[in-house]
């Protein structure tokens, strides 16, 4: 690499070549010759433990970065070992040091002075910790950043100002992202980041994104940080990702596919930095673009601690009055999900005031839904019915008609909580029609769900089974964690509606999962209660008094009702069944213990085991 720019030493190679071919040369180097017939073979870091493998010893031992750190620690520490007490700590140290050999013997070379959870504790400043390599040593290898310097001082102008700009990007980046972030002056982009690539100092794999290792990072964030531009390109790669996040996060709920939540789960890190950018410079309004971006992404992907973190922090900024009620309406949700009420229905209100002050008919169709919700899930169909009428006349006017399916869907379901089953049916094999058209599996999965639940109802027991067997299907193929815990959900219920209690506790076992992963707790009290009515058909009953009071308690507290007809029944029928099944003193002290169990926590439920049974509703044979 020193030689790279000097003709003569190329020259003197490439005429070899050309007059010798059976010559092969070996090169050792950081940087690509460039010459015609050069093969290249990248030498990637030492293998790390893998994440899967845990605390197994003999498995971390066997990556090749984890034995070079031992080995390294043993010169200066001769009893040094990999232990149960340090192997995390090791692992988690080679990871961070993305398994570079020289930064692994620097590493090992402090163990006398800092056991390895401590050198994790300080990876922000690894630079500091990364030298003190042997005397006799050349001075480049004493150290990573005399090494990093080494490197860095064969960058022209344009490469230095770029490996500087590159590193904003948190987990990596596109050429797309990095010419809407970087400024090279008046070289072409793409010409500098190749020779960046050339040159070792960013990994580019074939897969059209490029990043660099963390350590290179880190010293190339140093040279950006020391000059006048990092304001500039750190708010420039903030508007490149609220731009992101505005045209693919709403996809998540509109048309879920994995190659959206692909792309968004992989801007991932860049997303927090730009969230973290934004909040740092209080920049509200470009906060609050990334945060309504993303919203959908997060919820659909079980992410809701992330989303009420972030809705609360834009919350706090000075924002225009239409953000603010969406921000609003974004609460209301976050809390909704989780089946707090209490703050879910005046977030709801406020929003929906502040959409008929500004005559907004998206919001205010969006605002009277929610709280509609708020009023069925709190009880009252009627009232919730009536707000939802509302929100179909706003959405009719305004021409929003994907959100016009969508309304006429929870119409459907508040009518068939009112017994108008007739008049629900065609509501949902429209929103049926329209998903396949869409091609839009969560919908369908939704739609099929409240088919089954129907033809539960109406005695068509194969049909029922045939569609919770799509629904869960589709569920799955859409990959958002609550719709799947829904589906699961209804399909519980139509067992237990058509007396298979096992295959019921299965699935309703893997909703309550599935809901408590997502953070949404918002069913959560219903699916307890159902998994008790499940166990009370099975013959547990103590097991069964139990999760019924855990249920019903849960429920109490929140002020929540159980919205579908068929489960409200099957529970009441649990209930009222399970106090002929124990003695009254069975019966209380069971109560109690389901009573004490705090909202949505399954530690002292006393959970059985998930029934090894086939799932796949559709291809089961009817009960009896």
């Amino acid at each position: 690499e020193q030689l790279v720019d000097g003709p003569q030493a190329l020259g003197a190679l490439a005429a070899l070549l050309d007059r010798l071919p059976a010559l092969t040369v070996l090169c050792t180097s950081r940087t690509v010759l460039r010459l015609r017939g050069e093969q290249l073979l990248s030498l990637a870091p030492l293998s790390l433990p893998d994440p899967a493998a845990g605390d197994d010893l003999p498995a971390l031992r066997c990556s090749d970065a984890v034995r070079l750190f031992r080995d390294r620690a043993r010169e200066v520490l001769p009893d040094f070992e990999v232990t149960a007490d340090n192997a995390a700590a090791v692992a988690q140290l080679c990871r961070l040091l993305d398994g570079l050999p020289l930064a692994l013997e620097l590493a090992a070379a402090r163990i006398r002075l800092l056991a390895p959870e401590q050198m994790v504790g300080r990876m922000t400043r690894r630079l500091q910790l990364l030298s003190g390599g042997a005397r006799d040593l050349p001075e480049r290898q004493r150290s990573m950043r005399a090494a990093l310097d080494w490197s860095a001082q064969l960058l022209d102008p344009a490469e230095a100002r770029l490996f500087a700009q590159l590193s904003v990007f948190a987990g990596g980046w596109t050429v797309e992202a990095a010419e809407a972030v970087c400024d090279t002056g008046d070289e072409e982009l793409l010409d500098v980041l190749a020779r960046l690539v050339d040159k070792s100092l960013v990994v580019a794999p074939g897969s059209g994104r490029l990043s660099m290792l963390q350590t290179i990072r880190d010293y190339a964030a140093e040279s950006l940080g020391a000059g006048l531009e990092a304001g500039p390109v750190r708010d420039r790669h903030a508007a490149y990702y609220a731009a992101l996040a505005e045209e693919l996060g709403p996809r998540t709920r509109t048309s879920p596919d994995a190659t959206t939540r692909s792309r968004l789960d992989g801007e991932a890190a860049n997303f927090a930095a730009a969230l973290e950018h934004a909040q740092a410079t209080g920049d509200g309004v470009l906060l609050a673009r990334l945060v309504l971006g993303l919203l959908d992404h997060w919820f659909f992907s079980g992410r809701l601690g992330q989303a009420d973190r972030w809705v609360q922090a834009a919350q706090g900024c000075r924002l225009p009055r239409q953000v603010e009620a969406r921000l609003l309406l974004s609460v209301g949700s976050c809390a909704f999900v989780q089946g707090d009420l209490a703050r879910a229905t005046p977030a709801f209100a406020g929003a929906l005031q502040a959409a008929r002050d500004l005559g907004d008919d998206l919001l205010l169709a969006r605002s009277l839904a929610a709280n509609s919700g708020a009023a069925r899930f709190g009880g009252r169909p009627e009232q919730a019915l009536e707000q939802l009428d509302e929100a179909l006349a706003v959405a009719r006017t305004g021409g929003l008609d994907a959100l016009l399916i969508q309304l006429e869907n929870e119409r459907g379901e508040i009518l068939d909580a009112l017994g108008h089953g007739e008049q629900a049916r065609p509501l949902f094999e429209a929103y049926r029609a329209h998903a396949l058209a869409e091609g839009d599996r969560c919908n369908l999965a939704w739609a099929d769900a409240n088919l089954a639940l129907q033809a539960t109802e109406s005695g068509q027991e194969q049909l029922a089974r045939r569609l919770t067997g799509t629904a869960v299907r589709a569920a799955d193929d859409g990959g958002a964690a609550p719709v799947q815990a829904d589906v699961r959900t209804v399909a519980g219920l139509v067992e237990l509606c058509l007396g298979d209690p096992e295959p019921a506790l299965a699935l309703l076992l893997e909703a309550l999962d599935l809901t408590r992963s997502a953070g949404q707790l918002l069913t959560a009290a219903d699916i307890v209660s159902l998994i008790g009515a499940a166990l009370l058909d099975l013959g547990d009953h103590a097991a069964a008094a139990r999760l019924l009071a855990a249920g019903r308690a849960w429920r109490t507290a929140r002020g929540l009702a159980v919205v579908t007809r068929a489960a409200r029944q099957l529970i009441d029928r649990a209930e009222a069944e399970i106090a002929t099944r124990l003695l009254p003193t069975e019966l209380t002290v069971e109560t109690e213990l389901g009573c004490a169990v705090p909202y949505g926590q399954v530690r002292g439920l006393g959970l059985p085991e998930r029934p090894a049974v086939d799932l796949h509703t559709a291809d089961r044979e009817p009960a009896g």
